[in-house]
């Protein structure tokens, strides 16, 4: 009963409230509607007055017949009687009132139906902007409109209608985050797409490294008159050998490099005990040591010394200077020798499927040469999802070398280096990647860092490392997730809000004047982008971050020309006499099914 009497009197209070709160806007409708009928009166009054029923002619004869002494008027020769001149006159004097009445009321209820709507189109905002929320401080959305206009500011090539991205900033590298589907792909490829046509890229001949995983890109976009391949089961790869990069400006060994190189190809596993992975480091970097000052320095040959017993290796390793490393990690019981070389040749995949005869007549290539050359060119770093474990060790190496090279050739802001690592927990651990993206910018390398998840990534380098390298990537562009908790780091990462929320409520007194309607605020924390926004999104929608741009929301059109692009390029042709190199029965049912 109390409940149903509350009802009641909040009803009567809103109804006691809205009416003194429109008075004055009533009462200026009705003047509004008034002004308006007269308005239209004096116009069909001056504009229609031949369509009145009261001629001027009548208006004079009217005259005549109130003021003249005599009981007839003669009109036309016609003597009539002044009585009925008045009478018939009064007709249509009651003829033009209602006339012209009806005019008015066309008039009043036009102008104050315009009116009322204006009045309360702007009473309705102005009742919506109190209850409004009200942003204090924290993240702010730009919509598409916003960016859009602040995207016609920006120096850069466009991955959209409405978003740009600054060349300028592009050597502060990008994340570009989305689930399967999500249009990942196809935003990648509208970005190298606009990055090859930039005046200022097609000026310094800018070279684009692209990691290929399924492989999409090489289909789509490789020019085979321009472009290049990696890929040792391909016979159009090119041919590297990691030897001509293991020597500094002076011809002699380049020790950093050379860690590196053994640092890729047997990477920290997950062991407890680390020891077995160091000193098989120890024994590759002394079996590279001794190719090179034997001038053995073929691939095939490594291979050959990994396959060799622990006695010869140190027979071999005491034979040349350098080596010592190597001796004493082959030195000690034979179990724990045993260790090592089980895993030296566990992690000896970057050697297993080199066939040198397929690329034989090739020049080796040349990493600074080609960056070098002033042309705009791609090189497809081809690794295929059956493969992609024989194929990751080789692209890791190839990776790292090729940072190595670009700190050679010195700092130059205004050279562009684009190094897509698509699928990055796919590649192995690739040692110069986190200090790159630090240092790197000054030699004018873009890294463009894409993944579906984390848990690779972070098997390989860590979570902390992993965060660090994330926070790292300055420009960012956040597709739609299925993975909540990525969901949830990623509405973290865009931030929180602080907004002043308004509430109305309705009061109940025991006497007239204790009875009203109350306005609350109060100031809420919440989430910018809720984690669940982050997983609705839609194709080819996304978050977007820049420098010096607030973030802001895309809903991107499909692109015929690119996103529509047929798959032109074969994706892999296999060397003759070479099969395809399957994985373990494991890997093939997560793959197959």
């Amino acid at each position: 009963m109390r409940k149903q009497q509350y009802s009641v009197y909040e009803k009567y209070n809103l109804l006691q409230n809205s009416i003194v709160l429109s008075a004055p806007l009533i009462i200026l409708n009705l003047l509004v509607a008034i002004a308006g009928g007269i308005v239209v009166l004096l116009f069909i009054v001056n504009s229609f007055e031949k369509s009145l029923p009261l001629s001027y002619e009548d208006v004079k004869l009217y005259a005549r017949a109130m003021f003249t002494l005599s009981t007839h008027i003669n009109i036309n020769r016609n003597e009539i009687l002044a009585t009925d001149i008045l009478r018939q006159l009064e007709s249509k004097m009651s003829d033009m009132y209602l006339y012209l009445s009806f005019y008015f009321m066309i008039g009043f209820v036009a102008s104050g139906t315009v009116a009322w709507y204006i009045i309360k189109k702007i009473s309705d905002e102005h009742s919506e902007e109190k209850l409004k929320d009200k942003h204090i401080r924290g993240t702010t959305i730009l919509t598409q409109k916003e960016y859009s206009s602040i995207s016609k500011e920006i120096d850069g090539y466009a991955i959209a209608k409405d978003t740009v991205l600054s060349r300028e900033h592009d050597t502060k590298h990008f994340m570009i985050m989305g689930a399967t589907g999500s249009g990942k792909t196809n935003l990648i490829i509208r970005m190298i797409h606009a990055q090859a046509k930039h005046p200022k890229n097609i000026e310094v001949g800018a070279k684009f490294i692209i990691h290929d995983l399924k492989p999409d890109y090489v289909q789509k976009i490789y020019n085979p008159e321009a472009d290049l391949i990696y890929n040792v089961s391909d016979e159009r790869s090119i041919y590297f050998n990691f030897f001509d990069y293991l020597h500094d400006t002076n011809d002699n060994l380049d020790e950093k490099a050379l860690v590196n190189i053994c640092h890729t190809i047997i990477p920290d596993s997950n062991s407890k005990d680390p020891i077995w992975d160091v000193l098989a480091r120890n024994v590759l970097e002394s079996i590279l040591i001794y190719c090179m000052l034997t001038e053995n320095t073929s691939l095939a040959f490594v291979k050959d010394m990994i396959q060799k017993t622990p006695a010869d290796l140190i027979d071999l390793f005491n034979s040349v200077e350098g080596c010592n490393k190597g001796v004493q990690a082959l030195t000690g019981g034979e179990n724990t020798v045993g260790s090592v070389m089980v895993t030296l040749a566990a992690n000896a995949t970057y050697f297993e499927g080199l066939n040198e005869k397929c690329h034989s007549h090739k020049n080796n290539f040349n990493i600074r040469e080609w960056l070098s050359d002033g042309k705009v060119s791609k090189l497809f770093l081809i690794n295929d999802v059956a493969n992609k474990d024989f194929n990751a060790p080789k692209i890791a190496v190839f990776v790292n070398t090729l940072i190595k090279e670009i700190y050679a050739m010195g700092e130059n802001p205004n050279r562009r280096i684009y190094l897509f690592l698509d699928e990055f927990g796919t590649m192995g651990k690739i040692p110069a990647i986190p200090e790159a993206i630090v240092v790197a910018r000054s030699f004018g390398l873009s890294i463009i860092l894409s993944t579906q998840e984390f848990a690779r990534i972070d098997e390989i380098y860590g979570q902390n490392l992993r965060k660090s390298i994330l926070n790292s990537l300055t420009n960012k562009i956040i597709m739609r997730q299925t993975d909540p908790e990525m969901a949830k780091y990623f509405s973290d990462m865009i931030g929180e809000k602080e907004i002043e929320q308004s509430s109305s409520g309705a009061s109940i007194g025991t006497t007239a004047n204790r009875n009203g309607v109350n306005f609350n605020k109060n100031v809420k924390k919440e989430f910018t982008v809720m984690p669940s926004e982050i997983m609705e999104l839609k194709d080819f929608e996304f978050f977007i971050k820049q420098p010096d741009v607030k973030w802001g929301k895309i809903q991107s059109a499909y692109i015929q020309e690119i996103d529509g692009k047929s798959l032109s390029n074969p994706p892999l042709i296999l060397c003759k006499n070479m099969g395809i190199i399957l994985p373990p029965k494991r890997e093939m049912r997560e793959i197959f099914g």
